[in-house]
This record gives C-alpha cells, structure tokens and sequence, in this order.
C-alpha cells in the first residue's frame, strides 16, 4: 500500500485549540459559544437522521462530490473569464470582490438634497459539506451573509434563499432534508435580525443551498474595500482548515483510498471529531460582531476568506486597493489536527500554501495599528465568546509591478525581518522612557542588557529598600525569536529569561495598572513605535530563601 509523504508545514502555521469552556456561554448574537441549539440553548447533539424523519444512514455529503466553498471555479480561471468581461477585476464598480454596489438615489427630493445611497448586494451558493441538513442551512446562510459583512455592513434587508432539492434522494428523503436545509437557512437570517422574503427553488442532482443577501446603505454605513495603506495590520477573525475538517469528517463513515493510505491509523476518530464540531461551529458563526468592530476600530478594508483561501483572498484584497499595497502574511491559524492531518496527506488541499478553501470562513481585516489590532481582537472575542483572533501580517509597499498583491513570508524573509527589528531596538536611544519615569513617578528602573531580562530583574530586586519579589507573568519576543529558539532547544536560554540583550528596553517599576498605561501610550506617540508592554508586578518577598526575581510557571511569550 502506498504510504504518502511527509511535508514541512508552513512555518507560520500552528494548531490552536478547540473552546475547552465546560459552561454554556451565550454570545451577544444570542447563540451558544458551544455550538448550542438557539431555540433549547442545549449542545448541539449528534446529528440523527431518524430524528428528522431520514434514513438511519443518511449522510447529506453522499449527495455531492464538491463540497462547501470549494465547489468554486480556480481563481485563476475565475479571473482570465472576469477580464474578458472586465477592464480591472477587483475594484468596487466592478466584478470581482466579495459585493456588488450600485448608487442610487431617493426619489421624491431636489437632487441637491437627494443623500446618496447604494445598493449592496452578493451571492453565494454551494454544495453540501457537512452530513446535517439543518446545521447545512445555517452555513449556507452565514456564508452568503459574511460578503455584506466584510463591508461591515452589519444590517441586512433581506435575503433571498437559492435551492436545490437533490433527485439522487428519494421523495421522502428530499421533502425532509430539504425542509431541515430551510429551517436551518431561516434560524441564521432570523439570528442576524433579517428575513427571507423569496427565492428559488429547482431540482438538481447534488443539493444546493445559498442565497442573495441584499442592503440599501449610505456611504457611512460601509467601508469600501480599498483603503490599506502601508503599515496597516491584518486580523484575521477565524482559524483556517475548514476543509480538511469536513473532508476527514467524511472519510469516517466513507473512507476514500487517500484517507485508507494516510490517515487511517495515524488519526484517531476523537482527534477527527474535534476537528470537525471546531469547524461546524466557526462555519455557521455569523462574523457581524467583527462587521460592527470594523466601524468602532477604523478598518480600512476587509475581505471574507472563502473558496479561494486565506492567500487567494488576501490577493484579491491587494489587487483593489486604491494605495499600492502588498499584504504580507507572517501567521496562518489553524484548527487543532489539520495541521496533522495536511502533513499526512502531503499538503493535498494546499493548506501549508494558503490556498485551502474555506467555508464561511473568518474576516481578513486591515486594521490602523498594532495596538488598535489587539483591542479589536479583544472585543470580539468578548462579543462572541470564543477565542478566535490574531494578528496574521501586515501591508507594506508593493516593490515592483510584477510582484503579486499578497503573500506567506518565506523563512529566509522572516529572518531578515527579525534582524531587522532587532538592529532598530539595539539603535533607538531609552530616552523618551527616561523622560517619561519622571512624568510618571517611576519608584526604579533597569535596562535589559547582558543578564538577559530576568537577570537584571533579579539586580533590580536585591537593589531595593523594600522586601519585594518582581513576578514577570508576560515575556514580549520579536516575531521569528520564538520558534528559532524553539528549533535550537531552547540554546540561548530565551524561554529561561536569560538570553543576552544588547542595548535592550527599560524595565521600568510604575504606581499602578492605569499609570503604566498611559506610560506606555505616550511612549508609542514618542517613539513612533508599537513597543511597551506590562510584563509583571512587585510583591512582597516570601521568605529570606527567595530570589528577588522569577517568571511565572505560566507566563506567556507573545510574538510581537
């Protein structure tokens, strides 16, 4: 039997885990952070067919063989049909992005006082990717509504709901898949404060489902998808692998020769099943609350990764900027086992490439900083109760013509990016911070050098008239520091704190939580940098026997 490949995955890529939450927590859309049923607010059980009148072996996948967004037509040959159409594929008065706008007016008023409106308005379809019928129709009306989403546009007036009823099934197996695909379709548009209001329905082979959303908005009520500038930073609000998820899912009851040849012995089915409710829940989770922080927050652009990847998307995104942009992607997100399962099957569906179809996938946001970036990520993750949200890139200046609009960094590239970084540290004076202690009624303060940061944490301590112990709970590292360390075992004794610093950053001792706050944001104002964290705290030194210094058991190291 043929045994396949091992593959390298992308070194930006990592598993994240699935909610562990033991409670049931409501988002503020009113579902379950757990996937719960929105009517009973109970688990979203095992999916039973005989419960909804289907045959005990009923899968919905059978009916198809091209499932969720990745039925899609390639990108390239979607794009090679849009310029026979289309002078510029990719900007908003054209075909190409996630909606179309078309201005209208209110009739009724002098055209000097007509307010400029625009109708918006996108459609999406696609075949069966997961067994439920019912669970089916709620993906199939978040992915339609995700494209108003992406303009965060938050309110939608109406959705039509497009149909297919499968004539592979016989009458009874089609009246009752296709009504639980219906009833599913209605409870996400009544979840998202809108309503179906017609359609169409046709029979076909392979069930279908999606829809067209549609919403009259004024200019302020939408972010038009052309306004990264270099420097901004993107977000990404849900993990990637979506389609590895529903694939292994499948081969569980179904098993395909690629899953018999890689995967079978090597998975376990809990290992599948986790995988697989992880992308049930973010492919049938609405992305509105991440629509109405892109107002709050400034976005200056937004796309939804669906069919063509989180790399295809990001390309299409590049493309219909007004400013001459290249989003750079340094962080892929994965679901928990898709990573396993990719290298396993040698890449197969291109995940380690970006290029991994998702279904109702995450919002790919262009936000103004760092810093607004991080509080962003952290009022979505409050809105919608989970933990979904990071920072995945940047935007810089396209260097030539020929480059494309978006890209994975290579790892030569995130060496050289990490140099950088550090040789910009080691030459930026402390003065501002020096400035700033005195503002701020700094009690002391060291500079992080040759002992590495705990070592001078450590000087720091014993210096001090008071008996105090300084806990370091949060350790900020240069993006690309951590995994080298990783890779070399730790040689350097980065993890330990005691990695040697040149001309590193004051570990400055400040009154409280809110003073050192407003440190650090004037501090970034000064330096024109993102740089300045709260790493710790002084407390009382438990006995003689102490040190003066320690790193919490269960602080965290963040790239930065």
């Amino acid at each position: 039997m043929k045994q396949c490949q091992n593959k390298n995955e992308s070194p930006l890529s990592y598993d994240i885990d699935c909610d562990k939450q033991t409670h049931h927590r409501k988002r503020m859309d009113g579902s379950c952070a757990l996937g719960c049923d929105s009517a009973t607010g109970r688990k979203r059980p095992r999916f039973e067919p005989s419960s909804v009148g289907l045959p005990d072996d009923f899968v919905l996948t059978d009916y198809t063989k091209l499932k969720g967004c990745s039925c899609k037509l390639p990108q390239p040959k979607l794009l090679s049909l849009l310029k026979a159409i289309s002078s510029d594929p990719g900007k908003t008065q054209d075909v190409g992005m996630d909606c179309s706008i078309v201005e209208v007016r209110r009739s009724g008023q002098p055209s000097q006082q007509q307010e400029l409106l625009s109708l918006v308005s996108t459609t999406d379809f696609f075949f069966p990717s997961v067994e439920d019928p019912f669970l089916q129709g709620q993906i199939g009306c978040a992915n339609v509504l995700s494209d108003l989403y992406s303009m965060g546009i938050v309110d939608c007036d109406t959705i039509l709901m497009l149909l297919a009823a499968s004539t592979d099934m016989d009458d009874d197996e089609r009246y009752h898949c296709t009504l639980q695909m219906m009833k599913g379709f209605a409870e996400r548009a009544t979840l998202a404060e809108t309503r179906v209001t017609g359609g169409q329905t046709v029979m076909n082979p392979w069930p279908l489902i999606g829809g067209v959303a549609m919403r009259v908005v004024a200019e302020a009520e939408m972010i038009r998808p052309t306004g990264i500038v270099a420097g901004d930073v993107l977000v990404l609000t849900k993990p990637i692998g979506g389609q590895l998820a529903v694939n292994l899912k499948q081969w569980l009851k179904r098993p395909s020769l690629v899953y018999k040849n890689c995967i079978e012995g090597r998975m376990s089915e809990g290992e599948i099943e986790e995988l697989y409710h992880r992308g049930a829940d973010n492919m049938s989770r609405l992305n509105r609350n991440g629509a109405r922080l892109m107002h709050k927050f400034g976005a200056h652009a937004a796309t939804d990764v669906t069919g063509f990847g989180i790399l295809g998307h990001a390309r299409n995104l590049g493309a219909a900027q007004d400013a001459n942009v290249f989003l750079e992607l340094s962080l892929l997100p994965v679901m928990r086992g898709a990573i396993k399962a990719s290298r396993l099957m040698d890449d197969k569906y291109k995940l380690f490439m970006g290029l991994s179809a998702e279904t109702s996938g995450g919002l790919l946001v262009a936000l103004p900083s760092i810093d607004v970036a991080e509080k962003f990520i952290a009022e979505l993750k409050q809105l919608d109760s989970v933990e979904d949200g990071w920072i995945v890139g940047k935007a810089r200046v396209r260097t030539t013509s020929d480059e494309e609009f978006a890209g994975i960094l290579t790892d030569a590239q995130r060496n050289e990016e990490l140099y950088h970084r550090g040789a910009d540290n080691m030459s930026r004076l402390n003065r501002n911070g020096a400035r700033l202690m005195h503002k701020f009624g700094a009690h002391a303060a060291t500079d992080v050098t040759g002992f590495g940061i705990l070592g001078h944490a450590r000087n720091l301590g014993a210096a001090q008239d008071a008996n105090v112990f300084l806990e370091l709970s949060l350790l900020p590292v240069m993006r690309g520091a951590i995994k080298a360390s990783r890779l070399m075992d730790d040689k350097y004794k980065l993890f330990m704190g005691l990695s040697a610093e040149t001309s590193g950053g004051l570990l400055v001792a400040l009154p409280s939580v809110d003073v050192a706050e407003k440190f650090i944001g004037e501090l970034k104002q000064l330096d024109s940098v993102e740089d300045g964290w709260i790493v710790g705290k002084a407390r009382v030194r438990a006995s003689s026997d102490e040190e003066f210094a320690g790193i919490l058991t269960d602080a965290q190291f963040i790239d930065v």
